[in-house]
């Protein structure tokens, strides 16, 4: 697992420092106190080797268009000499360099070239990646390079003799809630649809079982008939959706962004419970963030009368200093507790 994180120069993170990890980390805070930047940097961290990784940051963003100067958006301050480092510690201890690059480009079209004219040179611009993993000092480096011409087109360069052992699956606050059944397959050849069905009953004890027919889910809750997930509403779509995350993420990291999206404040203890089994079962790390003081409350419930101290569960306040800099106020489950219960301001 990952045990602490360091970030300099990402969007807008002069730097910032968490330590302590626990298996499930709640990251949360005001607006613009870098929260969603947080998750990002750690998801790049868990693939250094692929390149594009900082631009589906920006495409999760809304931002789809790549020139060098929406690529430039990335780095604290946008010109093209600084760089983002990021750094864990732990089990899985890594560094990682991010920068922008501009290389002469080798592809010209012909047709453009005009007679009695000097060819003006072009360039192609992308990232570059550096990076290198515990127990080694050897550095890998993977590029990708944006078509001056198309920048729908690009072309890749990555380190071939790195293999990834980290499996990550990233969730960002702009996707749907529509349940995606491409990897339930597997789930049901393994066996394993009972510990899914398991888990939903913490939020739904009525619930037999969900059957996959066709793209169709549908779910026995012992009625004459099946009835479509969909009528089940949006909060448990979303927690149905997320027990698949951590199911897929099995042995590996989920990152969530806006965990609380779409989810009722009334059920928000159930689902801590949910995640807490999921994750401790399935031997995932969870990050995430929240703006929403119902879900911080809703961890305190589900948590603060258990028998077990739940030192592996951690939550995190975001403070933005005026230099940019992100300092954190790390809570356990019974210090966050007394701050709720005292009324203490946690956002």
């Amino acid at each position: 697992m990952f045990g602490s994180l360091k970030i300099e120069g990402y969007r807008g993170i002069v730097k910032t420092e968490l330590s302590q990890f626990g298996r499930i980390n709640l990251f949360f805070g005001k607006n613009n106190c870098g929260k969603s930047s947080i998750l990002e940097a750690l998801f790049m961290l868990t693939g250094p080797s692929n390149p594009t990784l900082p631009l589906l940051m920006n495409q999760l963003r809304g931002i789809s268009i790549h020139t060098l100067q929406t690529m430039a958006l990335e780095f604290h301050q946008p010109e093209i000499n600084n760089r983002i480092f990021i750094q864990s510690e732990g089990d899985e201890a890594r560094e990682l360099t991010i920068q922008l690059v501009k290389r002469e480009n080798s592809n010209i079209s012909l047709k453009d070239i005009v007679p009695g004219e000097t060819s003006s040179v072009t360039y192609a611009y992308g990232f570059s990646t550096t990076f290198k993993c515990k127990g080694s000092e050897k550095l890998y480096k993977s590029e990708v390079l944006i078509d001056p011409e198309n920048n729908t087109q690009a072309s890749q360069n990555i380190a071939s003799d790195y293999i990834e052992r980290i499996v990550a699956r990233f969730i960002s606050s702009k996707l749907s809630h529509s349940i995606d059944s491409s990897n339930y397959g597997q789930i049901v050849k393994n066996k394993d649809e009972e510990k899914i069905f398991d888990l939903m009953r913490i939020i739904e004890p009525r619930l037999i079982d969900i059957q996959l027919v066709g793209k169709e889910f549908l779910v026995n809750l012992g009625g004459e008939t099946r009835l479509p997930i969909n009528v089940m509403g949006d909060g448990f779509l979303k927690i149905f959706n997320l027990i698949l995350d951590i199911h897929y993420s099995r042995n590996g990291v989920l990152i969530v962004d806006e965990l609380d999206n779409g989810i009722h404040y009334s059920i928000m203890p159930l689902l801590w419970k949910a995640i807490d089994e999921a994750c401790s079962r399935l031997n995932v790390q969870l990050f995430a963030s929240t703006h929403s003081l119902d879900l911080i409350k809703g961890l305190v419930l589900a948590f603060e009368d258990a028998s077990k101290t739940h030192s592996d569960i951690t939550a995190y306040k975001l403070i933005r200093r005026p230099n940019d800099e992100i300092a954190s106020v790390k809570y356990t489950i019974e210090e966050l507790s007394y701050s709720v219960n005292q009324n203490i301001e946690m956002r």
